[in-house]
């Protein structure tokens, strides 16, 4: 291959590599499972290529690459072989190439592979989880207390070297509810206020505590014990703490062994033995004068307040240190192999400490993390001062600031959220972590979540820890399986825990519980949505054909003329202004009076001379008074009396709109044969008073009358014979409605003008419908006075 094709290669793939975080990629493989199966063949592909790259460097140690995890982890061994093979390489060219002088610096040969270390056995399964013992926990005086529900309350009975007396927290905590849930440290101002004393940051010469097997841990499990080794605690300036701590056959967990140290002694004590005679330690464990020199206290801080009640005051973290000092490693381990030239078996790590009696090698391990612990305060003492003058800031109060910090941590009880999911041992953390490619599907998830409650509720029964009573993979697999009968569930994998092949008809009925929770969510979903659509649909009908009911006139009313049956049917069209506007047509005489002003400034049709449309109510307010006065000047001049009944219902009538001029008719004018307009709206109404509209007269209305009394002073003449005409030849003929222009037919004519001039509007992506300039027009601008122009005229 050539060189610059290689080398474009090698950089394409840097940059693909480096558009992508770490933390990013198992989120896109979970979402991506062709993203994920590609990885896993170049993750192959590498581990082979490094194998086959270690087999030509060192058979033996080719053989320790077994999976990728390993490149990870020993990638700075990788990295070493690689350039020296790329230094051979070069070497091996320049040779060649005849380019090659004596070096000035021989490059350094291949490592020699270190003589392998035999590999410890591992130990038996009986020191990890001792089945066969009975639960300590049931010994205890005070059982421990697993409801979900449950709020934590301080152990102490008696608080020595205070500063804020207990009485006072126990007050605060009365008074204030909010304190409830969340209780204050009740040591917080006594570590807060504390500072190391004077001796610790001065140069000392670490005194060397011997070897393990030349002392001999003192076993304490009773009080007399207990009393002997608090009385020469308190005669030390320093100590060194370790916890050790057992949480598989427990919910919450318990402590099993204490290692106490001084520069003479080292103690084991029995805390299953001696858990509730323990908080006298606190003469100790808060003496300011006295530093506890502890290594990665973040769980023990926790577990001293669950358990016994007790609080540390004036701490040393030997784990701040390795940060602060910036070592390349950080664990007790490699402290004491650094100091100390010891290697601690890590396999007692994980040991079962609820074994009792204790073997020697667990006793040993248990005792060596305490027993070289302050020689190891020694030196990271002396390093933090040396270093304190070099970069010239203090590394010693650093470490003090860092160790206070832990030492105010809180126990609180982590409360269950089925909703959320959150939490260490939240359902939302265990999907992400293990079951992101297995549960797919919100089925899955909610049989998942409902597997996760049952598990939760059973480890506080039974007060074992959620992984001894169904483990994470487990969940996640049976979840996946979804199992419908006990024989599926038993046969999903050959690692079944104890609880669930005891409670498997329950877990069976708690997976068929969850689907049909989710069945009947997903019937209710679209059960919703179908009744919400057709609800809509049938609720638009209804409404559609009630307004069509409301707006629609009677139709009979009308002349069967061509006109008016084009005409009605685009009146009785939904899209017809009338319907859009919503009329209606009211009961009571008031309300069509105050409807008619609006609804006949839009409708006129050639109305039957016989019968009356409803719509063209004949009673018109503005007009009532003006017609009032005339029939009393009537009255003067004919020096006659008119009948009382129905006067005042037929002296106005007028018919507004229905053509394109207003003509009055009067009084006698009116055929009383007729049937009268409230006959025709609405018989009920003839019985409701007429309305006197000249006494509620409104402003606008007396414009109207001011403007008609200046026409009748100018045309008095005219008025004078016209009423004597009336007077004298009372016309006794009906109104003629047929020579009416037609409202609507005139309506259609004005869309269909408008509809036409919108078809030959501008266009201007067409040319022909382009407006040509009038030059003509363009040489002669008409100029304002005043104002200036650029034009020049020919």
């Amino acid at each position: 291959m050539d060189e610059t094709k290689l080398f474009k290669n090698f950089m394409n793939t840097t940059a693909f590599c480096s558009e992508l975080e770490k933390l990013d990629i198992p989120f896109y493989r979970s979402i991506d499972s062709e993203f994920s199966e590609n990885l896993k063949n170049v993750s192959l592909r590498i581990l082979k290529n490094i194998q086959l790259l270690f087999s030509k460097v060192d058979k033996s140690r080719a053989s320790d690459f077994v999976d990728v995890e390993d490149i990870d982890n020993r990638w700075m061994e990788v990295s070493d072989t690689l350039d020296i093979l790329f230094e051979k390489t070069d070497y091996c060219l320049d040779k060649a190439k005849g380019l090659l002088k004596k070096p000035k610096i021989e490059a350094s040969p291949l490592p020699v592979a270190a003589p392998k270390k035999q590999k410890k056995e591992k130990l038996p399964y009986r020191m990890i989880h001792a089945a066969h013992l009975p639960k300590p926990q049931l010994r205890f005086q005070s059982s421990p207390n697993n409801d979900r529900d449950f709020n934590w309350f301080w152990k102490l009975t008696e608080k020595p070297n205070a500063l804020v007396p207990l009485d006072k927290l126990v007050k605060q905590v009365e008074t204030d509810p909010t304190l409830a849930h969340s209780l204050p440290h009740p040591y917080g101002t006594e570590i807060k206020n504390n500072r190391y004393p004077p001796w610790v940051y001065e140069m000392v010469n670490p005194t060397d505590t011997g070897s393990v097997e030349e002392t001999t841990p003192i076993w304490v499990d009773t009080e007399e014990a207990l009393k002997d080794m608090l009385k020469e605690l308190k005669q030390s300036n320093a100590i060194a703490v370790d916890l050790e701590h057992h949480d598989y056959r427990s919910f919450r967990g318990y402590v099993c062994l204490m290692q106490i140290s001084n520069r003479k002694y080292d103690w084991v004590v029995d805390t299953l033995q001696l858990r509730d005679e323990l908080q006298c330690l606190n003469v100790v464990f808060t003496d300011p004068k006295i530093v506890k020199v502890l290594h990665g206290a973040n769980m023990d801080i926790i577990w001293l307040q669950r358990d016994f009640g007790l609080y540390i005051v004036n701490i040393f973290d030997t784990y701040c240190a390795t940060k602060v000092l910036g070592f390349e490693g950080h664990g007790l381990a490699f402290l004491l192999k650094k100091y100390c030239d010891y290697e601690a078996d890590k396999r007692y790590q994980m040991a079962d400490w609820r074994i009792r009696p204790l073997p020697k090698e667990m006793l040993s391990y248990a005792q060596s993390d305490t027993h070289y612990l302050l020689y190891i305060w020694d030196h990271l003492r002396n390093e933090l001062l040396e270093n304190s003058s070099k970069r010239k800031e203090n590394l010693l109060q650093s470490v003090e600031n860092n160790s206070k910090q832990i030492a105010l941590r809180k126990y609180e009880v982590e409360p269950y959220d089925p909703v959320y999911g959150l939490g260490t041992d939240g359902w939302r953390n265990v999907l992400s972590k293990f079951g992101s490619t297995k549960i797919i599907g919100k089925e899955a998830i909610t049989i998942f979540k409902a597997l996760h409650d049952w598990r939760d509720s059973t480890a506080r029964k039974e007060d074992e820890s959620v992984r001894y009573v169904m483990p994470n993979h487990l969940l996640t697999t049976i979840a996946a399986n979804k199992p419908m009968e006990t024989l599926d569930l038993l046969s999903i994998s050959k690692q079944l825990t104890p609880l669930v092949r005891m409670y498997a008809d329950e877990i069976v009925q708690v997976i068929r519980d969850a689907q049909d929770t989710f069945n009947k969510q997903i019937e209710q979903e679209q059960s919703f949505g179908t009744n919400e659509a057709t609800s809509s649909k049938a609720s638009i009908a209804n409404n559609a054909v009630e307004e069509y009911d409301k707006t629609a006139p009677n139709v009979d009313i009308f002349e069967p003329t061509k006109k008016n049956v084009t005409a009605l049917k685009k009146f009785m069209a939904n899209s017809s202004d009338l319907f859009a506007a919503k009329v209606t047509f009211p009961s009571t005489l008031k309300d069509r009076k105050e409807k008619l002003l609006s609804v006949t400034e839009k409708v006129s049709l050639n109305v039957s001379p016989i019968v009356q449309h409803p719509i063209t109510e004949v009673q018109e307010e503005n007009n009532l008074k003006e017609e009032s006065n005339e029939s009393n000047l009537q009255a003067k001049a004919a020096n006659t009396e008119k009948p009382e009944t129905g006067e005042n219902e037929q002296d106005a009538i007028i018919v507004r709109q229905l053509g394109i001029n207003k003509k009055k008719r009067p009084s006698s004018a009116v055929d009383t044969n007729a049937p009268s307009l409230d006959d025709v709206v609405n018989p009920t109404d003839q019985a409701l008073p007429v309305v006197n509209d000249s006494e509620d007269m409104s402003s606008s209305k007396k414009k109207r009358q001011r403007k008609k009394k200046k026409k009748e002073s100018q045309n008095s003449n005219l008025s004078v014979a016209g009423s004597e005409a009336k007077e004298s030849a009372p016309s006794s003929e009906a109104f003629d409605y047929s020579n009416q222009d037609n409202f609507l037919l005139k309506m259609d004519e004005q869309k269909r003008v408008v509809r036409n001039q919108n078809e030959k509007s501008f266009n201007p992506l067409n040319r022909a419908t382009q407006v040509r300039r009038n030059v003509k027009e363009l040489k002669k601008p008409k100029v304002p006075e005043g104002k200036s122009t650029s034009f020049k005229k020919n």
